[in-house]
């Protein structure tokens, strides 16, 4: 099973688990180690072509939040921080990610729920900002900040 997503209950069968706040807060902090990586590796590698890539999805993320079109938002959220990880090249990274992508969005989906979707959208100018800085250091800890920040149990600092 995936990182224990599912759980398989006699004569029910699988079902997605609940979540506490510490388990989320575990999956967000090696969310946020993976994607720092990749942030770090992008702000190096990053073409002007990439630039406007993710540019255009985050206007495109902002439109959808602006509609409250939160399908939308969560399919380009994910799409932009995966475009971050292609532009890193680090395909062991990318892989990763790939595998763990499906919990990852069920989270994000739920933890969504309780945020401003176009304050949430809005947050990703700093990565890209940071990114664009082509400062592997800004763009990591730009990253860090985000994941772990969206991840962060509602009573504060780590569990």
């Amino acid at each position: 099973m995936l990182l224990g997503f599912l759980e398989n209950e006699a004569f029910k069968g699988p079902s997605v688990r609940s979540f506490t706040s510490k388990d989320l807060w575990e999956i967000y902090a090696v969310r946020a180690s993976l994607e720092s990586l990749a942030a770090r590796e992008a702000a190096v590698r990053l073409t002007p072509e990439n630039a406007v890539q993710l540019r255009c999805i985050l206007d495109k993320m902002i439109l959808a939040a602006q509609n409250q079109d939160q399908t939308e938002m969560v399919r380009l959220d994910n799409e932009f921080h995966e475009t971050i990880i292609k532009i890193s090249g680090n395909q062991v990274l990318y892989q990763l990610w790939q595998n763990l992508r499906f919990g990852y969005w069920t989270i994000v989906t739920t933890r969504m729920l309780s945020y401003d979707l176009e304050e949430l959208a809005r947050r990703h100018e700093t990565l890209l900002e940071a990114v664009h800085s082509r400062n592997p250091q800004r763009a990591m800890a730009a990253m860090q900040h985000h994941i772990e920040d969206l991840g962060r149990p509602p009573q504060g600092p780590d569990p």
